[in-house]
């Protein structure tokens, strides 16, 4: 979740809580920067690191940090779940067979990563988000699959806040943690 403005995850500890179930205590979740995470500064309420000076969710990432940071921490990542967006640009510095699950708020409709993903022998699952509150809130005039066609209605959507239903989350994410039980060879230290 490296949110500032975008695609903003609203209910993040319960989306963060189901990642803990489905995987259990022997996985590290990381919330990548937190940038998203609600902080109160001189009594104002601000979001992101630009505004706050506390630490993230997760213990772990620096406030700011630089390229070789990134690539370092993609490259020992077994699963990327993330909104889609500019974190699948890491997706370079991930290893073979670790899996990808995509959020997709709905609306959006890119594929782009799926591509990618296949190309980098990366294990994808797509999650699309079937709760159009949001969405209807702002387009319901525009059917999804012709929002990326009109300019601001594209725009609104890749921007507006995203809240993930945790319940249709959690079967994506267990297909992935099933998937990977899998194909996982343990490392033979």
């Amino acid at each position: 979740q490296r949110r500032v403005y975008s695609r903003k995850i609203i209910n993040l500890h319960q989306v963060i809580s189901v990642v803990r179930k489905v995987f259990g205590p022997e996985y590290t979740v990381l919330d990548f920067d937190s940038a998203n995470t609600p902080c109160v500064v001189n009594s104002k309420n601000c979001l992101g690191f630009y505004n706050c000076k506390l630490p993230p969710i997760e213990s772990g990432c620096p406030v700011r940090h630089e390229l070789i940071w990134d690539a370092g921490l993609f490259q020992n990542m077994t699963f990327l779940i993330s909104v889609h967006g500019a974190t699948f640009m890491n997706l370079p510095w991930i290893p073979e067979r670790s899996h990808v699950v995509e959020i997709f708020p709905y609306g959006v409709t890119e594929t782009c990563y799926e591509a990618y993903s296949a190309r980098a022998n990366l294990k994808y699952f797509r999650y699309r988000e079937p709760n159009s509150t949001i969405y209807d809130s702002r387009f319901k005039h525009i059917p999804p699959d012709q929002c990326f066609a009109d300019n601001q209605c594209r725009w609104e959507t890749k921007k507006a806040p995203v809240w993930i239903s945790t319940v249709e989350l959690e079967k994506t994410l267990t297909q992935a943690r099933d998937s990977y039980s899998r194909t996982c060879v343990p490392r033979q230290d």
